[in-house]
């Protein structure tokens, strides 16, 4: 507490108490240009693939796996309630109710 009141409010406090007392910190306003180059691309600089957009795999039934999942738990979700917390059906978890959208548990002690 008394080391931020005396960087804050004691002028010179700072310079002769930090870890590197006399070595001055120069700003690299080069290696800040060249991030800021990086990381805000325009979207025509981005690399482009050759592979098309990745479309869920069907089993040899015809349905995807999410529809493969939604029907294996749609006999746990006959009496569940909606969360309580974002409002997603939930699934009956022993004596409990799990919810898949956002984990959350309902009915336990």
């Amino acid at each position: 507490m008394f080391r931020w009141l005396g960087c804050q409010f004691i002028s010179g406090y700072r310079e002769a108490n930090s870890p590197n007392a006399g070595q001055v910190e120069f700003p690299l306003a080069e290696v800040a240009e060249q991030e800021k180059k990086v990381v805000n691309r325009p979207v025509d600089d981005l690399e482009q693939t050759e592979e098309p957009p990745a479309r869920p795999t069907t089993h040899r039934s015809g349905m995807t796996p999410v529809q493969q999942l939604s029907r294996t738990v749609k006999h746990f979700m006959q009496d569940a309630p909606a969360c309580d917390t974002c409002g997603a059906i939930t699934v009956r978890n022993g004596a409990c109710y799990k919810c898949f959208n956002c984990g959350n548990s309902m009915g336990c002690s």
